[in-house]
Order: structure tokens, then sequence, then C-alpha cells
């Protein structure tokens, strides 16, 4: 038997983060979660909560689903710039499906591999221009978060 979408209770999704020591945030109209890496606070995991704001319950069935993703303070080269962008890690989204317990078991999830992906490959310090940097070359990461560029470049 097919699993079928389910109205997740907002306060389900928002108390499970903040007690996971997650920020509350607005984008736009939906509600979305940050907390910083512990070993570089250059480097964060956000999640996109499918809440809007002011609402009771997670968005309807197909309008969106729980997006977990890790962004991070990103040099534009010798201009000296930074900006934030998403790093290129790719995490299965949440569906809401099943149970309540199931959907939040899958966010804890998703936020326990980007925690595991940010600490397989991002260093603990930083660029000198102010970005963070992959962990094996210690190179900056670009700034679509895709690719790495010299210091000097």
């Amino acid at each position: 038997m097919p699993r079928e979408y389910i109205m997740v209770p907002s306060s389900k999704i928002i108390n499970r983060l903040l007690e996971e020591g997650f920020e509350q945030h607005k984008s736009g109209n939906e509600l979305k979660f940050t907390r910083k890496f512990k070993e570089n606070k250059r480097v964060a995991v956000v999640v996109y909560s499918s809440i809007s704001d002011g609402e009771n319950i997670a968005r309807e069935k197909g309008t969106d689903a729980i997006r977990v993703l890790v962004r991070g303070v990103v040099g534009r080269g010798a201009t000296g710039q930074y900006t934030v962008c998403t790093l290129n890690a790719q995490f299965p989204i949440v569906k809401r499906m099943g149970a309540v317990d199931g959907v939040l078991e899958r966010l804890d999830n998703r936020i326990q591999l980007a925690d595991f992906w940010i600490d397989e490959r991002i260093a603990r310090s930083f660029c000198e221009c102010g970005s963070v940097r992959w962990r094996n070359s210690l190179n900056c990461i670009g700034e679509n978060g895709n690719y790495s560029f010299k210091k000097n470049q």
C-alpha cells in the first residue's frame, strides 16, 4: 500500500528543529531554520521547512517538501568581497508521507547527512579572503559552491 501525504503540525517540525539547536528565520513567507557548524561558524545547515509564516500545518500536498542544504561564506576572488551560497551538498528532500514520526525521522536523517558532509569536506579554518575552504585541498570554495579556486586567483 503506498504511503499517503499527511498534514504535519508545524509545531512538531519547529519544536524538533529548535531542540536540535536551529535558529528560526523567515525567508519570504516560509520559515527557515539555520544552525552554524560548531567547528567553523561560516558554514551552516539550513532547513527550508515548507511552513508558511503563521500557519499551523506545513504546506498542502504537492506544493513543497522539506529541504536540507549546506550554506557557507564564500569569497569572490581578488575583490575581497564575500557572499553566502549553497554548497554542492545534495540531500534527498523530506516528503511529508506516512506517519508524522516518520517525517521527523527523515528530517533528522537529512540533518545528520548534512553534518557528516560538512565534517568530511569543509576545513575548520577559512581562507584569507574570508571564504570557507575544502578540507582535502585547503583551496577556497568558489562563489557558486561547486568548484575551488586558488587563493591567488
